[in-house]
C-alpha cells in the first residue's frame, strides 16, 4: 500500500448525502478498485467487520478447536506476509484444515461471513511484501489473518484474550 490509504474514493462512501448514508463494503470495494488500478504493486486488500459477530466467531472457533481432529500443516496455507518463517494465515482456511466436521466447518463459515460479509471483502490477485520484495500470490481470501499456527511469539499470542476465548 506505498501509495497510501485512498481517501479522495473512500470517504465519499462513507459520509453520502451530507453524512446521512455509508456504504460501508463500497468503500473496501474503493479501496480495492484504487489498488487494482495502479500501474505498478497492484497491492490492497480491505475487509468489512461487523464487530457484533466478533464473540459468535470466537464461540465458532472454540469449536473446532475443542473437536481438532487433524494436524495443520502450516506450509500449505495462505500467509499474508511473505516472510521465510510466516507469522499471518488466512483465518478461515487454518480453521476448515483443522476439523473434518463438516457440520463444525459449514458453522465457522457461516459465521465468518456475518463477520465479514463476503460483499465487503475485496483482494488484488497479489500482495507486495517488503520481507521478500516481490508480489505474492492470493490464492485464499476470507478476509481475516490469524497467528495460530505460527510459532515465533508464541508464549505472548497465548496470552491474548482471542487465544483464551477460541483454544480448548
Amino acid at each position: 500500500m506505498a501509495h497510501g490509504f485512498p481517501y479522495d474514493t473512500v470517504i465519499p462512501s462513507l459520509f453520502a448525502d451530507d453524512g446521512a448514508r455509508y456504504d460501508l463494503a463500497a468503500a473496501c470495494r474503493n479501496v480495492y478498485e484504487y489498488y487494482n488500478a495502479v500501474d505498478s504493486y497492484k497491492s490492497g486488500c480491505a475487509t468489512l467487520t461487523v464487530c457484533d459477530e466478533l464473540e459468535g466467531l470466537a464461540t465458532a472457533l472454540h469449536d473446532i478447536n475443542a473437536s481438532a481432529t487433524k494436524a495443520v500443516d502450516a506450509t500449505t496455507l495462505q500467509s499474508y506476509d511473505g516472510m521465510e518463517t510466516h507469522q499471518f494465515y488466512d483465518l478461515e482456511e487454518y480453521a476448515l484444515a483443522l476439523t473434518a466436521d463438516d457440520a463444525r466447518g459449514q458453522a465457522f463459515v457461516q459465521q465468518m461471513e456475518r463477520c465479514f460479509p463476503p460483499e465487503g471483502r475485496f483482494h488484488t490477485e497479489q500482495f507486495f511484501s517488503v520481507y521478500n520484495n516481490r508480489m505474492n500470490d492470493i490464492r485464499y481470501y476470507s478476509g481475516v489473518t490469524t497467528y495460530a499456527p505460527a510459532e515465533t511469539y508464541r508464549n505472548e499470542w497465548q496470552q491474548t484474550a482471542w487465544y483464551a476465548a477460541t483454544k480448548r
